[in-house]
């Protein structure tokens, strides 16, 4: 996994066709910097000369403007901001989230740019966009995607993201839980995130009717006050009975496989997590002091899992909405036996 930017071990490509940059936002603080200027210098360090380079508009207005300093510094082709297309929200998504427009509107920008380049691979010949030039305007203006491209937009997947199981699917699951899973681990993407299950968890539905678990934990460097402060506002209300902070060890034992824990973090230190326990607890008092939730500091993702399982008891349904981090999505799959294609 990358963090994207001029160090990152996927910018190893010497000259590739094209070359995008998503949202910017504040996050990995210590590899590309703490301010969307300095985040968005080390982003643009993709972009390579004679070759076009595509972010994604609108932006802070500092980092897009950082953005297109970097791209004539490192002598792009071009500089483009890519517009969201509306014409994308005319169908569904395979990735769920109104964020996700503007995101597949960068990657039909980009797809279009590699399909009209000279330097098109002979492989992908027969897809080549005829009588289209590099940098072109037409490339990002907003448009009708192609049934092809609509075909390809439809059947993205990505787990961990949006993403919604039924316990009751799995080895070993139960009947009436249901888990919402989103890595979000920036205020952005959070916020995205509360959005998503805002709708998606059914929150118009009387409160009785189902218990609501929000499993979080964020690594060290990240506000989790922050994080948390922001679901609770993009979900306008504190709707969870409990709340679990858990650490991203796998398995009680302490083991975890390898790309499913930061190495910089000790796994037996609880640390980060009652400092977390901490944040909701002041964030309770000062928003919505009449409205508790049962919280649980943990060790492990399986303890987490046998937590929300075991909460299953009578005819409720159990909601539970984990996110804050990837490596947390990903031990929880792992834990819960969870399917990587969806």
């Amino acid at each position: 996994m990358g963090v994207g930017g001029t160090y990152d071990s996927t910018n190893i490509v010497p000259s590739p066709i094209v070359t995008g940059v998503t949202a910017l936002g504040i996050d990995h603080v210590f590899v590309l910097g703490k301010t969307i200027p300095e985040i968005a210098t080390q982003k643009g360090g993709i972009y390579k000369a004679g070759v076009p380079a595509l972010a994604i508009s609108p932006q802070p207005s500092t980092g897009l403007d950082v953005l297109a300093a970097r791209a004539t510094e490192l002598a792009a082709s071009s500089f483009t901001p890519v517009p969201t297309n509306p014409a994308l929200s005319a169908f569904p998504l395979g990735l769920a989230g109104q964020h996700q427009v503007q995101n597949a509107s960068l990657a039909l920008a980009l797809i279009r740019t590699f399909l009209a380049s000279a330097r098109l691979p002979p492989a992908f010949a027969n897809a080549k966009l005829i009588g289209l030039s590099e940098g072109q305007p037409a490339l990002v203006s907003p448009a009708s995607a192609t049934d092809k491209e609509r075909d390809g937009l439809e059947r993205t997947r990505w787990p961990g993201r949006c993403q919604i199981v039924e316990d009751s699917e799995v080895e070993g699951g139960v009947d009436g839980v249901k888990w919402f899973l989103d890595g979000a681990h920036t205020v952005e993407s959070v916020e995205c995130c509360g959005g998503w299950y805002k709708s998606a968890g059914q929150l118009a539905a009387p409160a009785q009717a189902r218990t609501r678990v929000l499993v979080f934990n964020c690594t060290a460097g990240r506000s989790g006050l922050s994080l948390l402060g922001t679901l609770l506002s993009s979900l306008g209300s504190q709707p969870f009975s409990h709340v679990i902070f858990c650490t991203n060890t796998s398995y009680k034992d302490g083991h975890s496989k390898g790309d499913l824990v930061a190495a910089a973090v000790d796994p037996t230190s609880l640390d980060v997590q009652r400092e977390i326990a901490e944040g909701w607890a002041e964030l309770m008092e000062t928003r919505q002091p009449a409205l508790t939730a049962e919280v649980h500091v943990l060790g492990s993702v399986q303890e987490a899992v046998e937590t929300v399982r075991g909460l299953k008891t009578g005819s409720e349904e159990v909601e539970v909405l984990v996110t804050g981090s990837l490596l947390l999505i990903g031990g929880l799959m792992e834990v819960a036996k969870f399917p990587i294609e969806v």
